[in-house]
This record gives structure tokens, sequence and C-alpha cells, in this order.
């Protein structure tokens, strides 16, 4: 574990690969709910009941998105308590690591060696609480609506004067129902799973699943595979935004028809095939007509030629400029 912790640290010292990771999740972050709102269009096959539901999720998407600028500043602090303490604040223990990191020690020098891995469970904390609270937060506002919470009725005061009323109590009693006794550790199921699929962080299921059981039991496979859980979540949602994903049954019936019933999750699938596809298309029809491009080619005679006719590696171009 010693040595894994040493690999892992050298594997992800690079600033470019921190810099990667907190795009990615941001891109994700801000992809998710904008898929609800797309979805929420996209009602064909549906019946009345359930096209409703369905087009009730565009508040849900801009809800949570509108929630992201609301948890900043705990986002921030949360983020800063992850480094130091070298471990999620919100979901203790899960973080892109399979396993525990602390096998050096927590003497200076050992937390210095892991100065990489404290950064990306920060970075990586940082998005879980801005995702997590930010669903907690809708969902306690939908449930005070659906239960009739009356926004007239006080109920108390503030120690600063403000009224407090029913439908302000109810909302802030749910959200405070989302974290355990000490206010820091997230308990509800669903914002859980929105909070871990925003990060890449969700438990794996099925072949992948044994995988990372496979490598937490026997860590010398840690210098070959020093990470599955995460590279596996975004793989997995990559395809889920194609239309390959749609060979699989559930997915397939869900954007189809709708067969699940879930409001939630129809959105979610028809929105993320619709946006993946259509960013796929884009991209492939840029890339193909030179506006954008990979790296050049490994033959000299061929990279020459490249470089005369004036490419530009990894370089997008925007129509109309030069």
């Amino acid at each position: 574990n010693m040595a894994n912790e040493l690999w892992m640290s050298a594997v992800l010292s690079l600033p470019k690969t921190q810099v990667i990771n907190g795009i990615s999740t941001g891109v994700n972050m801000y992809l998710k709910p904008i898929d609800l709102m797309i979805g929420s269009k996209l009602t064909w096959g549906l019946d009345p009941a359930t096209a409703k539901q369905v087009k009730a999720q565009y508040e849900v998407g801009s809800a949570i998105m509108g929630g992201y600028k609301t948890y900043l500043g705990d986002a921030v602090t949360y983020m800063k308590k992850a480094f130091n303490d070298e471990d999620s604040v919100l979901f203790g223990g899960s973080t892109k690591f399979d396993t525990a990191t602390k096998s050096l020690g927590t003497g200076k020098i050992a937390r210095g060696i892991r100065t990489p891995l404290r950064a990306l469970t920060a970075g990586d904390e940082f998005f879980k609480q801005m995702a997590y609270r930010s669903y907690l937060s809708q969902l306690s506002i939908r449930e005070a609506i659906a239960a009739g919470a009356s926004r007239t009725k006080i109920v108390g005061k503030l120690p600063d004067g403000r009224e407090i009323t029913e439908f302000d109590q109810m909302v802030a009693n749910r959200f405070r129902q989302g974290f355990d006794e000490t206010g820091l550790i997230g308990i509800d199921k669903d914002a859980a799973r929105y909070a871990q699929e925003v990060t890449f962080t969700k438990d794996l299921e099925g072949v992948l699943g044994k995988v990372q059981e496979a490598v937490n039991e026997a860590p010398f496979l840690k210098q070959v595979l020093p990470f599955v859980k995460t590279p596996s979540n975004l793989a997995i949602q990559a395809v889920q935004r194609t239309p390959f994903a749609l060979a699989k049954k559930s997915i397939r019936d869900d954007f189809l028809y709708g067969t699940s019933k879930n409001a939630e999750q129809i959105a979610a699938t028809r929105g993320r095939i619709t946006t993946g596809t259509i960013l796929l298309t884009s991209i492939s029809m840029y890339t193909m007509s030179g506006n954008i491009t990979g790296g050049y080619h490994p033959d000299p005679s061929i990279r020459e030629i490249q470089q005369s006719q004036g490419m530009v590696e990894y370089a997008f171009k925007i129509p109309g400029t030069n």
C-alpha cells in the first residue's frame, strides 16, 4: 500500500491532471441539470400524467443549477476541510481512490507526498457538496409544495426578526434531514446518488464491481490499475450519452416509451442521449472539416506536410476566423 500511495501520487502530480479532473467534473455537474431541462421537453409516447411530471423536470433542473451558486460558499469551506482531513466530509471514505490513502503515515513528509491525492480529494469534495446540497434543496422545496405547506402562515421568527412561514420551516426541516446528527455527513440516498454521479464516484456493479474488489483485495494490482472506480464511471457515463446506450433494454424502454414511469429518470435519459448525440455529431463535423485537430501524425513525412499546411496541434478553429 505504501508503494501504491507513492505511485498514485506520482500519477496525479502533474497540474494538468488536476485541471482536467476539475473541468470534466464541472462540465458534468452542469450537464446533468441541462439533461433534465431538455428531457422535460421530450414527452413522446407518455401517458398524460407521466408527461406532466416529465415536463415539471424543467423546474427541477433549473432549481438544481440555481443551487450551485447558493452553496458555493459551503463547497469552498468543506473543500478546505477535505484537503486537511484527506477524506471526503460529505461521504466519509468515498473518494476517487478505491482504498485508504494513509499508508505512509500522517507526518508532514507523508502528507506532503500525498499532496496530489489530497488536492484531488478536495476538488472532488467541492463538486460533491454543491451537487448534493443543490439536489437536496430542490427536493425539499418540491416536497413542501406537494404537502401544501402555506407560504403565508407564520410559525415563528428568526433572531433577526424575520418571520418564518410554514413553507420555510418544512423546507428547512427536510433539508436538515438530509444530514446526520453532526450536520456534515449526507444521508439522503437520492441526493447522494446524484452527487456521486456528478463526481464519477458511484459504486461499481457487475463485472466492473468485481474488478474493483479484486484490485482492492490484491494491492499489487494497483501498480497496473491504480484507479478503477472513476475511469469506469467516466466510460459508463460517456456511453450513456450516445445512441449506443439504447442497447440496454431499460434505457431503450425509457427513451422510447417511458416504461419506468419515473419522471426524473425518463427526462434524464432522453435529455442525456439527445445532448450527447448533438455534441458528438457537432464535434465529428468540426473534426472532419479540420476545425478541430488532434496531435501531429507520428510519421515524420506526414507530420511535415501537416505543418506546411499550417496545421496546429490540439486546436479549435472558430469558423470565419484565421
